[in-house]
């Protein structure tokens, strides 16, 4: 791939968090569109009943400190909440509230329309290259901060 067309993949990545921005803007929430991100990735995870802080804190490549930080920020807020397992008393994991659902809904309205455009113009076959592709990447970067 030459310098232009990495221009142009970062560029469109740019944009992406440009809109997340104005999206973040648009939904009237006091929270960085990161901190709206890691509410996402917590109401996906708490579906697969997969929401450890440390699973995460591995889907937001960040580290675990950064993530028990964000987390108390959130709880604070009255976005999550702590649960410790009825399993292993050793296990917490982070739920969404009421609130942190309105959240990552207005969130998910907000997206939906440009990654439907994005789907539309990509295609199945294509995004799942692109999520492989991406998926390798961060496995080798995380394997040079192990």
């Amino acid at each position: 791939m030459d310098t232009k067309n990495i221009l142009d993949v970062a560029k469109l990545v740019n944009l992406l968090l440009s809109y997340d921005e104005y999206s973040k803007i648009e939904s009237d929430v006091p929270l960085s569109s990161f901190e709206i991100r890691a509410l996402f990735i917590i109401y996906v995870l708490e579906k697969e009943s997969n929401n450890t802080p440390k699973k995460l804190a591995f889907q937001l490549a960040v580290s675990q400190s950064m993530f028990s930080n964000i987390v108390k920020k959130l709880e604070c807020e009255g976005y999550v909440i702590k649960v410790k397992s009825t399993l292993d008393k050793r296990m917490t994991f982070i739920t969404l509230t009421d609130l942190g659902i309105k959240v990552v809904k207005k969130y998910i309205q907000l997206h939906s329309e440009i990654y439907e455009e994005i789907y539309n113009i990509v295609g199945d076959t294509q995004l799942k290259i692109i999520e492989n592709l991406i998926k390798v990447r961060i496995k080798e970067k995380r394997e040079c901060f192990d």
